[in-house]
């Protein structure tokens, strides 16, 4: 009857109501990051058959990296047949500050960095070698909030450690990386 998507922090609560079930197993719950494709996140179990109203509420707190999320219903019956509900999406606004390590670390050649902006403004994301020298500027300019990448590539740089700075305004987070050749 109703499927909705809403944020509370770092989690996405889903609620979905059914009018009636006629030998409903359940729902499957599946999520979609972007534009890709769907995969199963979690089960609640139906009411098998019932003429009552029922309300389900499910809770998605392991959220991946993405500015937004679709999700839909695979509701089963008991002898799986199934059905899918309409998509709902959810648009992601970080509560925090951070600077991430999206992939490796250490790394070869280059590496992704993640990081989160709760308001817009102006972001520089730069690298330093271990003398303080700059050896990179990753981002320079003004920023949405939301959840972003960049690509820190190394394959010009000697091995060793590096430091990745984030600035945000009087915002400021530091994370060590590791070129390795």
């Amino acid at each position: 009857a109703r499927f909705t998507a809403t944020t509370s922090g770092e989690a996405v609560s889903l609620t979905w109501e059914t009018a009636s079930e006629t030998n409903n197993a359940g729902f499957e719950v599946e999520r979609a990051v972007g534009e890709g494709a769907f995969e199963r996140i979690g089960f609640e179990p139906g009411a098998g058959t019932t003429s009552a109203p029922r309300t389900y509420r499910f809770t998605d707190g392991d959220l991946p990296f993405a500015s937004a999320l679709r999700y839909r219903l695979r509701q089963v019956d008991v002898d799986g047949a199934f059905e899918y509900s309409s998509e709902v999406e959810v648009a992601l606004t970080p509560t925090r500050f951070a600077l991430e390590l999206g992939g490796a670390n250490p790394f070869r050649a280059a590496t992704t960095l993640r990081y989160a902006l709760p308001e817009g403004g102006p972001v520089t994301l730069t690298v330093y070698d271990v003398l303080g020298r700059r050896v990179a500027t990753l981002v320079d300019g003004e920023k949405a909030a939301g959840r972003h990448t960049a690509t820190f590539d190394g394959r010009r740089l000697a091995s060793g450690a590096y430091f990745v700075r984030l600035q945000s305004g009087d915002r400021v987070q530091t994370r060590r990386v590791q070129l390795v050749r």
